[in-house]
């Protein structure tokens, strides 16, 4: 599997033919434009780097009449050759259980076919994730999708080569005079020739972290923040109050490390979920959220506040004065509900939305834009598209959802969007080169049960994500260093009980000190410690088990070992990556009292086989290592 920039074509059907569009490789040119049957299609080809290319097909009907029907419109249809079997790779979607992000294989060692796609209207949702990879005997590719609706793409196998196409599910409409529709974008991030699958993920991730991500201000997008919303709201009647919240502030800061103050769903009138559409505040916040974000800055900490935008319920305000921009759903559980889709497909609807969102957030001094969705566009789209025009609906309303994104990120300089739905279910590239996601599952919604093992989901979230996304996180309800360890990446949820007489800030403190002393390595090389039976077992993961991950920015890094509940073994050997294995390392282990000891290993004894020992099931050792010769 060789880089071959000549081979990224893309098509469409008009009318049933088949029309491709081809850039000049030779010329180097980042786009291609064509003309057929009134419709202007331009293919845009852009090269972030030698490695990593970035597809898409916009079409516009420049005509005076209404265009044929367009289908199968692909931002990616192309055949590559390929040497000997071709292995398949992805992982899962949000279920908000045990096998969320677990990942997925699928090996072809003789001709054969797949196709996945989305499911209910959200890009990364149960079977479905948007990221995938290819490897054969000469080299691997990374395949990331932008579309944030239902994409679809269709692998086949063929002898000596193979075939792939990237698009959206639902794609059989016309274009009337001066309308536009475009393709999901597709990024491809190929290796280095011979160059093992782990090498050409880490590549794709350094190079998306550099050339996609969003610029932010700072070290770091991600919020280490105080989040206590699923342990209080609605048991604590102070809790949507400006007193309340200013108490709030006040105590989180007391744990020192803390840098965003979180106030999720339930801010405004007749709250959450009862009250999505409005934007006016309850009666407890008679000065809107301006005092809390002020005394939130006192104490050196951001502002994040929840939206739902895109929800509207019946009797809210936008329903009131705006029903015309409000989509039905043809699922009657939604119909009988009252709720609706804000249609970001209307030009006025999303201008009018964008102008209410910007000046809110500017009023009340916001600094990280929480967007969450929890429900299923993909009903109501289909229920509303006009005859002939199915996908059309679909199409415009994730193509305004990025112009209404892109709009308030250049209103707002150095803003932040939170990209969340019902926890990670829209993690499509295109969402995450404008937003990070602070809340990778809902599984983060609760602390550990009989029912929720969080400390093994979030472990398992790590291990699949990290895979291919710089940035995702979640919470932990309590300061134990496996819950910690487990959950926190760049940016965590502190889910503790600060406004209670029992709260522990010394606990706290120590936790947080160690939570953001890490921070840094997650910039590093990403390298899963686990079994090759557990990659390749595609379903939930057991807890009898040792796992792990390390991160490795050149001479340094971190590695996290953790002991399982079900786990009968107190010790297990990890060999890590990245070593030089005739230096010296100086190590620090931390156990799961956070006790640290020093020693000077041997390179070889890291990456052949490094014993790690925890007395307990559900414990957590924590390595830092650094070559000697640097210290």
């Amino acid at each position: 599997m060789k880089f071959d920039p000549g081979r990224f074509t893309a098509s469409f059907r008009l009318d049933g033919k088949r029309i491709v569009l081809k850039p000049d490789a030779e010329s180097g040119a980042d786009a291609f434009t064509a003309e057929a049957g009134g419709l202007t299609a331009r293919l845009t080809r852009k090269r972030h780097s030698d490695r990593l290319t970035e597809m898409r097909v916009d079409l516009t009907n420049t005509s005076g009449r209404r265009s044929g029907q367009i289908t199968e419109l692909y931002g990616l249809d192309a055949e590559f050759p390929s040497s000997g079997p071709l292995v398949w790779e992805g992982i899962s979607g949000d279920t908000c259980r045990d096998s969320a992000f677990r990942p997925i294989r699928r090996d072809f060692s003789k001709p054969g076919w797949m196709c996945f796609e989305g499911t209910d209207g959200r890009p990364s949702l149960e079977e479905s994730f948007p990221y995938f990879d290819l490897s054969d005997d000469e080299g691997s590719v990374v395949v990331a999708v932008g579309w944030t609706g239902n994409w679809r793409y269709i692998l086949e196998k063929g002898t000596g080569s193979f075939s792939l196409k990237v698009g959206v599910t639902d794609c059989d409409f016309y274009l009337e005079p001066g309308e536009s529709a475009r393709s999901a974008s597709v990024l491809l991030y190929f290796g280095r020739e011979g160059a093992p699958i782990l090498e050409t993920r880490q590549g794709f991730r350094r190079e998306i972290r550099e050339h996609v991500s969003p610029a932010f201000p700072g070290e770091t997008p991600m919020a280490l923040a105080a989040q206590s919303f699923d342990r209080y709201y609605g048991k604590r009647p102070d809790w949507i109050t400006e007193e309340g919240q200013l108490r709030y502030v006040d105590e989180a800061a007391k744990c020192r490390y803390l840098d965003t103050f979180w106030l999720d769903a339930g801010w405004f009138r007749d709250g959450f979920p009862d009250g999505l559409g409005n934007y006016s505040f309850p009666p407890g916040f008679p000065n809107g959220l301006k005092p809390v974000s002020d005394k939130a800055h006192e104490n050196g900490m951001r502002m994040l506040v929840w939206f739902e935008p895109e929800r509207v319920l019946t009797g809210s305000e936008v329903w009131n004065e705006h029903r015309e921009w409000l989509l039905e759903s043809g699922e009657p559980w939604m119909r009988d509900r009252g709720m609706y889709l804000f249609n970001l497909g209307n030009d006025e609807a999303r201008e009018w939305l964008t102008r209410k969102l910007i000046r809110f957030i500017r009023d009340n001094g916001i600094d990280v834009y929480r967007q969450d969705f929890n429900m299923s566009p993909l009903a109501y789209w289909r229920m509303n598209d006009a005859p002939g025009r199915k996908g059309y609906l679909e199409n415009r309303h994730v193509a305004g959802l990025y112009r209404m994104m892109d709009d308030i990120l250049a209103a707002v300089p150095g803003l932040v969007i939170d990209n969340c739905s019902s926890g990670g279910r829209r993690l499509d590239f295109e969402m995450n080169r404008r937003s990070v996601p602070m809340w990778r599952s809902d599984t983060g919604c609760f602390p550990r049960s009989d029912r929720y093992h969080t400390e093994t989901f979030n472990q398992n979230q790590v291990i699949g994500l990290t895979r291919y996304l710089v940035w995702h996180a979640s919470s932990s309800w309590d300061t134990r260093a496996v819950s910690m360890r487990s959950s926190a990446t760049e940016g965590l949820g502190c889910e503790f009980p600060f406004l209670d007489p029992e709260m522990d800030f010394d606990a706290a403190r120590e936790a947080l000190a160690e939570t953001a002393s890490l921070r840094r390595y997650w910039k590093g090389d990403f390298t899963p410690l686990v079994d090759e039976a557990y990659l390749k077992r595609n379903g939930p993961v057991a807890e009898n088990r040792w796992v792990g991950w390390q991160l490795s920015l050149g001479d340094e890094g971190l590695a996290m070992f953790f002991r399982r509940c079900a786990c009968e073994e107190d010790s297990a050997c990890f060999s890590l990556t990245a070593i030089d294995e005739s230096a010296d390392y100086r190590i620090v282990l931390s156990d799961e009292q956070r006790n640290k000891t020093e020693r000077t290993v041997r390179g070889s004894e890291l990456a052949h086989g490094f014993r790690v020992t925890s007395p307990e099931k559900m414990s957590s050792v924590l390595m830092l290592y650094r070559k000697a010769e640097t210290v």
